[in-house]
């Protein structure tokens, strides 16, 4: 039997430049550079050694070399051993990238700089000493370097770029220096590990949003490093804290902010939910707006006594929050800020604060005539004290657990929103002396059953109310919203002694048909409610009966009748506009007022007066009146005016079942004349004048004297 012959390859020596001054030399898997002066910065795949790169196992850089090129190294994963000499100062882009047999790298203290991707992909590196020298981390430099256990960053870093550490699955802390200024987005993306963090960086800018800090990987990674973080400490060094930095680390029980902190940050620890306790040292001035916004476990906060100034909703959504200790230094705090408080049932505060007091947990001003926040979680019967002038702006909001508050005559003004959603709130009574009620006072008060009012305001009235509703005479003002959500009241009276109607009085009753208002009134209503959607509603009192306006309305409504019609001449246009509307041709007479064409001649007027019909306007309930096809055919420039169905409720307003001068005409004011209408032959769009039906599609309505000009809805289709 042949022997097979071993054949062995003599080990590749090749060599060359490397740079202006350097040179290369490769024996024996042992790759030597030497000379002074900067290395050569490559590109991918280019550079000169790049062809044996599988069989380096050894890299010496001698003393003299400045910098190592970029993708000098790229792909050596045969690499173990690796010698950096003190003459180095820059590690370019990608100079080891993909050295994954390298296990531990020795950093000199010469170094500054750590380029891009520098160590990425270096797999087997379980240890890496970088230098207090160096003060950039450049962009994906460690990404890659899965067993990496630990690594120190010196105080001298600066910068750490988007993915430095990217996919370093075996680190479980790390701490950042108090020299940091900049760490780029994802900088610890992939660190599955990482449950700890320190955080030294002394004057550290605010994250613009949550996406932007190291610890965000968000969904498109799968997962979340901000929900493994389980313990976040600030060093003693940390003046201020980042907005957004902690946001979303769902497993922090507690935090510390030391004594050297001087401002938290907007939204800081947004979703902290696992948080239950909070101390805030002395020297911290400002908390900024949001910052524990949603920190749902956090039954406790300790506000340190140099903080002046505390965001808007700064504890928002922290539902199990119990008790709030303001310290003598806070001189603003938001009136409302504390609604969102559900558990809240005691706000205490210093009694040396030159601004604010409290008094069984209820904050008021220094004087205690303004009373600010009832803590929403206050439950049963409240007395508000005698001092008291007034009562703040959601003073009371969400306070769903009491079920009375008494308010003294010292009272002048309630603000606005001040009881909203008090809903086992069953009865109040507001005293005379108050003069002034803010909009929404008592909106979502869903346990009073009856209207809340005192002599110069109405305030609410219950949502369960169905009907007519009448408001007091000698009131003075209605509140805004004082009537929203009423969706089964029909109709409201208002007295003439109102003044001011606040924005949304009427929103979202549904059934509303009807706004009485004193006769001669409804311009002057209507400019007090304000809203298009509104105004139409308005009427003025008639002698019409109330529950014969509703059964008008509604009888109207029900035969699709939206609006009634006249027809007359486009020459009498301008008149109608000059004169303020249309008026019957007995008046027009009477005043010498002169038109171009004035309706009937004189057989027609003399039927009107045998009748008693001179003195009325007459409307049809059909668009395509046959007397009106009469004068078109005779070459008339007809043009039909569109009525408001409101004058259906003027004083005098009367019905005819057919021509109001027919001799089988029946005539009557009110529902009885508007029952006796066959409405159906009305819209009958084509009679013959044999038909049974053709007399009764002429029934028409009489509006005494006068319509005024805005009933007419459709006026400006004709200037």
């Amino acid at each position: 039997m042949n022997e097979k012959k071993i054949i062995k390859f003599p080990t590749p020596i090749a060599s060359g430049m490397c740079g202006e001054n350097l040179t290369w030399k490769l024996t024996d898997g042992k790759l030597i550079i030497s000379g002074a002066g900067d290395m050569t910065d490559w590109s991918f795949r280019s550079a000169p050694w790049y062809s044996y790169r599988l069989s380096i196992t050894n890299v010496i850089i001698c003393d003299g070399v400045t910098s190592i090129g970029e993708y000098a190294f790229d792909g050596c994963s045969g690499l173990t051993d690796l010698t950096i000499p003190n003459s180095v100062t820059n590690i370019g882009n990608s100079a080891f990238s993909g050295c994954s047999s390298l296990t531990s790298v020795s950093i000199p203290n010469s170094v500054t700089n750590i380029g891009n991707s520098a160590f990425s992909g270096c797999s087997s590196l379980t240890s890496v000493s970088i230098p207090n020298s160096v003060t950039n981390i450049g962009n994906s430099a460690f990404s890659g370097c899965s067993s990496l256990m630990s690594v120190s960053i010196p105080n001298s870093v600066t910068s750490i770029g988007e993915y430095a550490f990217g996919g370093c699955s075996g680190l479980t802390s790390i701490i950042i220096p108090n020299s940091v200024t900049s760490i780029g987005k994802y900088a610890f993306n992939g660190c599955t590990g990482i449950t700890a963090v320190v955080w030294n960086a002394k004057k550290y800018s605010d994250f613009k949003f949550n996406s932007n800090t190291p610890f965000y990987h968000g969904i498109a990674h799968n997962y979340d490093l901000c929900d493994q973080i389980t313990s976040f400490v600030f060093g003693d060094e940390v003046e201020c804290i980042p907005a957004y930095l902690c946001s979303g680390m769902t497993k922090i029980s507690s935090i510390t902010i030391p004594n050297g902190v001087t401002s938290i940050g907007e939204h800081a620890f947004l979703g902290c939910s696992g948080l239950t306790s909070v101390t805030i040292g002395n020297s911290v001035t400002s908390i900024g707006k949001w910052a524990f916004e949603n920190c749902s476990s956090l039954t406790s906060v300790t506000i340190g006594n140099s903080v002046t100034s505390i965001g808007e909703w700064a504890f928002k959504g922290c539902s199990s929050l119990t008790s709030v200790t303001i310290p003598n230094s806070v001189t603003s705090i938001r009136t409302f800020d504390f609604i969102q408080y559900s558990s809240l049932t005691s706000i205490s505060v210093a009694e040396d604060n030159p601004n604010y007091s409290s008094i069984d947990g209820v904050l008021f001003d220094k004087q205690k005539t303004r009373l600010i926040q009832c803590p929403r979680g206050k439950q049963g019967a409240y007395i508000i004290p005698n001092s008291v002038t007034s009562i703040g702006e959601w003073a009371f909001g969400g306070c769903r657990g009491l079920t009375s508050v008494t308010i003294p005559n010292s009272v002048t003004s309630i603000g606005k929103s001040a009881f909203f959603y008090c809903s086992s709130l069953t009865s109040i009574e507001i005293p005379n002396s108050v003069t002034s009620i803010g909009d929404g006072a008592f909106s979502g008060c869903s346990g009073l059953t009856s209207p809340v009012y005192n002599a110069h305001a109405f305030a609410f009235l219950p949502t369960s109310y169905s009907g007519a509703y009448t408001i007091p005479e000698g009131i003075e003002a209605i509140a805004g919203y004082a009537l929203r959500d009423c969706i089964s009241l029909t109709s409201v009276t208002i007295p003439d002694s109102v003044t001011s109607i606040g924005e949304g009085a009427f929103e979202d009753c549904d059934d509303l048909i009807d706004i009485y208002v004193p006769k001669g009134q409804k311009e002057r209503f209507a400019q007090m409610v304000g809203l298009e959607d509104i105004k139409h509603l308005i009427v003025e009192k008639t002698d019409v009966a109330l529950n014969d306006r509703f059964t008008i309305r509604k009888l109207l409504y029900n035969n699709k009748v939206t609006c009634f019609y006249h027809f007359t001449s486009r020459k009498n246009i301008d008149s109608i506009c000059k004169h303020g509307g249309l008026y019957s041709w007995h008046y027009l007479k009477a005043h010498q007022i002169d038109i171009p064409l004035q309706g009937g001649g004189e057989l027609s007027q003399g039927l009107d007066r045998y009748k008693g019909v001179a003195d009325y306007v007459h409307l049809s309930f059909c668009e395509n009146h046959p007397m009106a096809y009469h004068l078109i055919q005779e070459g008339e420039d007809i043009v039909v005016l569109k009525i408001s169905t409101d004058v259906a409720l003027l004083d005098g307003t009367m019905f005819t079942d057919m021509n109001a001068v027919d001799s089988q005409c029946s005539c009557a004011a009110g529902l009885e004349g508007l029952q006796k209408v066959n409405i159906a032959a009305t819209k009958e769009k084509y009679l013959s004048s044999d038909n049974p039906l053709f007399k009764y599609k002429q029934a028409e309505i009489l509006v005494k004297t006068h319509i005024p000009l805005e009933y007419i809805l459709n006026i400006d289709e004709f200037l």
